[in-house]
């Protein structure tokens, strides 16, 4: 799932950039998070980790926190956060070059640029994001998304396998890795595995083959949506 920020201090703008969004992405899995100011959007720490893409209205009302400052503390809480800048001014599009950012678009070309900058901004949110941030009680570490083989979830840790052995100890739960992970093909085929299927070599109705030999239980109920991800992510290697 997509989640998207959308910040402005005008609630009528605000209203129009949120359904605009809402019609881009009408087929894709998202959800829409709208903030009246920069400060509100930082408090919101939560969703802030998690967002894929922000809209953001370069002139906001607070002083001391336009949208290209905004920009700015994004790009260093959540670097991989792609930013879309939207104004009613053509006279900011020198000044948003201090903060890095995929698009710039005039609120009266909304319409007709908004699509071609959230396609835009979700393919370089792909290329951007491969690594995932992994948070145990002495901190967070950084796993390339590419190393990990499948996620394993036993009473309340979960064991993220990767090449060459190695394992990972979190407590974290398996659907929050997933929405973290969401740039690569990780699929969930049991209610305690999440596997990469870069690394399938076969999948059965019971079980799936790794290319180390491992062999991952698939469960009855996630059988389906596995095969079509595979037929989508890894061709006809399903029987």
């Amino acid at each position: 799932m997509l989640y998207i920020a959308v910040c402005d201090d005008l609630a009528q703008d605000l209203a129009i950039l949120q359904d605009a969004v809402d019609q881009v992405l009408a087929l894709q899995p998202h959800r829409i998070l709208t903030y009246a100011s920069a400060q509100e959007l930082l408090d919101d720490q939560e969703h802030c980790e998690k967002l894929h893409i922000a809209l953001l209205d370069i002139s906001l009302a607070e002083k001391e926190m336009d949208g290209i400052a905004l920009a700015r503390h994004i790009n260093q809480e959540n670097p991989v956060c792609r930013i879309i800048f939207v104004t009613g001014h053509l006279n900011y599009a020198t000044e948003v070059y201090s903060a890095n950012h995929v698009y710039f678009i005039l609120k009266t070309e909304l319409k007709a640029r908004l699509p071609e900058a959230i396609e835009k901004a979700k393919d370089t949110y792909v290329q951007g994001s491969s690594k995932l941030t992994v948070y145990q009680k002495e901190g967070k570490i950084f796993l390339s998304l590419g190393d990990i083989m499948y996620m394993e979830r036993i009473s309340r840790k979960t064991f993220i396998h990767c090449k060459q052995e190695k394992i990972v100890e979190t407590s974290e739960n398996l659907d929050g890795l997933i929405e973290r992970s969401s740039s690569f093909a990780f699929i969930r085929c049991h209610r305690s595995y999440v596997v990469n299927a870069a690394y399938v070599d076969r999948c059965l109705r019971t079980e799936a083959y790794l290319s180390n030999g491992q062999r991952i239980a698939v469960g009855r109920k996630y059988y389906d949506n596995m095969k079509k991800s595979m037929l989508k992510f890894a061709g006809d290697v399903l029987v």
